[in-house]
Formats: C-alpha cells, sequence, structure tokens
C-alpha cells in the first residue's frame, strides 16, 4: 500500500512540475524571449484600390521603400501566410525598443524558438 502511495505522490509532483515548467515557456515566450530579427517584415503598397468595400486586397510587395516590386519577397511573403495564415501588425515604436532592449539585456544568443541559450 505505501508503495502505491508513494507513486501517486511523485507523479503529483511531476505533473506539478510538468505544468509549472510550461506555464513558464508560456510566460517566456510572450514576455520577453521574441527575438525582433526572426520576424519577417515586408514593404508593401496598395496595387489595386477598389471603389466599394471588398473582402479582397491586393499588394505590391516592395524591395524597400523606394517602390521597387520584388518577386521573391513576395514569393516569401505566399508562404508565411500560408504557414502562418495571418498578417501581424508592425510593432509600435515602444514594443520595438522594448524587444531590442530585451535582445540586447539577454545576450542575443537564443535560438530560433525564443528560448535563451544557456
Amino acid at each position: 500500500m505505501s508503495i502505491v502511495a508513494g507513486v501517486i505522490v511523485w507523479i503529483n509532483k511531476q505533473a506539478r512540475g510538468w505544468r509549472e515548467h510550461r506555464r513558464a515557456i508560456r510566460h517566456r515566450n510572450w514576455h520577453g524571449y521574441i527575438i525582433t530579427g526572426s520576424v519577417s517584415s515586408w514593404y508593401v503598397r496598395i496595387a489595386d484600390a477598389p471603389k466599394s468595400p471588398t473582402g479582397r486586397i491586393v499588394l505590391d510587395v516592395l524591395d524597400g521603400p523606394d517602390g521597387t516590386p520584388n518577386a521573391n519577397r513576395a514569393h516569401s511573403m505566399r508562404l508565411q501566410i500560408a504557414a502562418d495564415g495571418i498578417i501581424a501588425r508592425a510593432p509600435t515604436p515602444e514594443e520595438d525598443a522594448f524587444l531590442k532592449s530585451l535582445g540586447r539585456k539577454r545576450g542575443g544568443g537564443n535560438d530560433p524558438q525564443g528560448f535563451p541559450v544557456r
């Protein structure tokens, strides 16, 4: 009987540790381990402005702010949209400064998933 109780206590302790570990990872993912270098961004302009509201938008993906269309960057954007199913907004200047300061504070050496390398 004491062996069964010991196993139950051990399993509960392991499960509690596992939940705490997952909670810590979730917290890190949203609170400071985002690598700004791994965030894809594209310069775009609206290619075809419709006369009335519609659910479709046509964009030119550009080389830079100068406005030269770039087929390779457009392909990269299509792949990213297919993988994620979302286009996110750019961070505000305050958010960008915060993310960059975290990168400097943490020494930069992070893995692609955003977890600190120890």
